[in-house]
């Protein structure tokens, strides 16, 4: 009788898995819900969307966001929040332990510097904006940047294959093909008329930006915004290349890479400063993974060093030498070169002004009059400032506008976190080639990943950029089951019969008596 029962639990049981089961009730580790949960739901498929759409920045846009009024995945994945807070709680919610010490540390850091600037972001004003009205906007984006790494590292551990490298794959062929056609077009007539046609009415929804021939920008309609996807892109169509497929699928995730590499170098500065040294990552992490003992200690205090001095010594060389390199780019003779340093160095002016606490959140565009360097006085600064169309006061570094906003305090929290997921990548991609004997191709593309915010975070305007969270999101879940991420080959099994089979053994004749 208790077996009949325990029977008739257990139909009833997969039952009722199979008919509200989603990709989403896999989650709980449930052995009856991983077989009946295999087809994923409207749900899981809307977010797999948001990631293949994601690099078409400000295909859509929606004002009242601020900040994140032009990035896909934001809109799609914050409209969706809802339905999915409730599928998350009916499933049972379990937080990454990780990721929720991140994103408490980090707003406990916002809410000292709020305290500490209370007055003064209180009586900021700036073309029709106040402090207060830019520390709620600008907060909330970080906010939703650590649910969507959650969302994340949620759906990593899920069906990774299915509802994230399947969409990254499926975005990189979207733009790959575009850019392919934008660079057809700077030599043949008939495309360039179309491509100009299709582009302007894009850019006149943006309200910004312009087709620039010599300078890939594809459906992100910019050729820093291509750079950076470029930069985060490549190593993961390397590892897909590598992961086992069939013959096709490589071959096509090979065609992409080399596609992309290509573009790549014809889309600006952020391409020429990220791209080179993430896929020269690749081969040191080669022979990093896959060494042992005092070789791996080696490699591994080299690339947490490397790490951290890219994380530091920018922000010294700018406090420290910024007349030189603002000579330097005067040179150049390229203004915008000029103008992006120059919001850097107000950046950290205003760190130098408040170095433990910062500013206050957001309250950067605020004290960019007072601390205006002469040298500076472009005309993107005098349109920054004064026309009220104009982007309020861009950020083209997210290191240094956090130094700016969040002071030592901030920075130290962010760094100490990233350092802290890098390391336990590392640890586990080591640990799963010698469990496995498989090279960790996922764990690298990771590790490149944040490597990749260290070269393009001089360039990334802000919290909102996809690719911070992903990088987070994806770096948590690895961390948790990289099983659930890598292509794991069969471990090959003591076969005892094969010595019999290669040295067959004639049989032993009696022995002769005399």
């Amino acid at each position: 009788m208790t077996f009949a029962f325990d029977n008739s639990w257990r139909m009833g049981r997969e039952r009722q898995l199979r008919s509200t089961g989603s990709t989403i009730a896999r989650f709980r580790g449930d052995r009856p819900a991983v077989q009946a949960a295999q087809a994923p739901s409207l749900l899981d498929l809307l977010f797999a969307f948001s990631i293949v759409v994601y690099p078409a920045n400000a295909a859509i846009g929606l004002d009242v966001l601020g900040e994140a009024r032009s990035e896909p995945y934001i809109l799609i994945n914050l409209f969706l929040s809802p339905l999915a807070a409730v599928h998350l709680y009916r499933r049972g919610l379990r937080t990454e332990r990780l990721l929720l010490l991140f994103a408490t540390a980090f707003l406990a850091a916002v809410a000292i510097s709020i305290i500490a600037n209370f007055s003064s972001i209180l009586g900021n004003q700036l073309k029709g904006r106040s402090g207060l009205s830019r520390l709620l906007s600008t907060t909330m984006v970080p906010m939703f940047g650590f649910y969507f790494a959650y969302l994340v590292y949620f759906y990593s551990t899920a069906a990774f294959r299915t509802l994230l490298a399947a969409p990254l794959f499926w975005g990189a062929v979207l733009v790959v093909a575009v850019g392919d056609v934008e660079l057809v077009s700077w030599k043949v007539d008939a495309v360039y008329n179309i491509f100009l046609q299709a582009s302007g009415v894009i850019h006149a929804l943006m309200r910004r930006g312009h087709f620039i021939i010599g300078r890939i920008q594809s459906v992100t309609y910019e050729a820093s915004n291509f750079g950076m996807y470029a930069i985060f892109t490549l190593p993961w169509l390397w590892a897909f290349a590598n992961q086992r497929s069939s013959a096709l699928r490589r071959l096509a995730c090979w065609a992409l890479f080399l596609n992309l590499l290509a573009l790549s170098f014809l889309s600006g500065r952020t391409s020429l400063v990220g791209v080179l040294p993430v896929v020269l990552l690749i081969p040191y992490l080669r022979l990093f993974l896959v060494a042992r003992g005092g070789a791996y200690q080696g490699l591994h205090h080299a690339l947490m060093a490397c790490y951290l001095v890219l994380s530091i010594a920018p922000l010294i060389a700018v406090a420290l030498y910024q007349n030189e390199i603002a000579a330097a780019a005067i040179a150049s003779d390229n203004i915008s070169n000029v103008s992006r340093f120059g919001t850097m160095a107000i950046q950290i002016n205003e760190f130098l002004t408040s170095p433990a606490f910062g500013i206050g959140m957001g309250q950067y565009p605020f004290k960019v009059t007072q601390l205006f360097p002469s040298w500076a006085d472009t005309w993107e600064f005098q349109k920054w400032i004064t026309d009220p169309d104009a982007s309020f006061f861009p950020s083209f570094s997210l290191y240094s506008r956090i130094l700016a906003e969040l002071g030592a305090v901030g920075y130290a929290v962010w760094l100490f976190f990233c350092t802290l997921l890098l390391g336990k990548v590392a640890a586990t991609a080591h640990r799963f080639y010698l469990q496995h004997g498989a090279f960790p191709y996922i764990g690298a593309a990771i590790i490149c990943g944040f490597f990749g915010l260290q070269f393009s975070g001089w360039v990334i305007a802000s919290y909102k950029i996809p690719y911070i969270w992903l990088v987070l999101g994806l770096a948590v879940a690895y961390i948790k089951s990289p099983p659930a991420m890598e292509s794991k080959r069969p471990e090959r099994r003591l076969d005892l019969e094969a010595a019999r089979r290669h040295f067959p053994v004639s049989p032993r004749r009696p022995m002769e008596v005399a």
